[in-house]
């Protein structure tokens, strides 16, 4: 998918090939940073927002125009999202990434609280990755 920032626009195709988008619509303000995530574990990803200003984020459970499903304050001002399932239950949580200090605060809910999981992982401002990793 992509994301115009301007505009506030996502263009969403369902295939890693060339040609058109699939869906397009917009959702919410402009220069916030998108996301996306399985929100409600039915095993399709959905858009998400969050403003990097207040630490906000606004999460939709459909890949269409409305509000938002899910909203809550995680993470300070100037902080970097991140997004996985940390507890492998099938539904993707939020996280955020301090850039000054390194530190990654991970929720295992969808909401404000405070951080189930909090460490330290390489130097500062780096850039923050979710995922599955398997190694050798």
């Amino acid at each position: 998918g992509l994301y115009n920032p301007h505009s506030s626009r996502f263009f969403l195709r369902n295939s890693n090939t060339t040609g058109p988008h699939d869906v397009t619509f917009v959702y919410g303000q402009a220069d916030w940073t998108p996301l996306a995530g399985d929100w409600d574990g039915d095993g399709v990803d959905t858009v998400g927002l969050f403003n990097p200003s207040s630490g906000r984020f606004f999460l939709r459970n459909a890949n269409s125009k409305g509000p938002s499903a899910i909203t809550f304050t995680f993470g300070q001002r100037g902080w970097r999202p991140l997004v996985g399932d940390w507890n492998a239950d099938g539904k993707d949580t939020v996280g955020v990434y301090n850039p000054k200090t390194g530190r990654y605060f991970l929720r295992n809910q969808n909401e404000s609280g405070p951080a189930d999981l909090v460490f330290q992982h390489g130097l500062p401002d780096a850039s923050p990755l979710g995922g599955v990793w398997k190694l050798p």
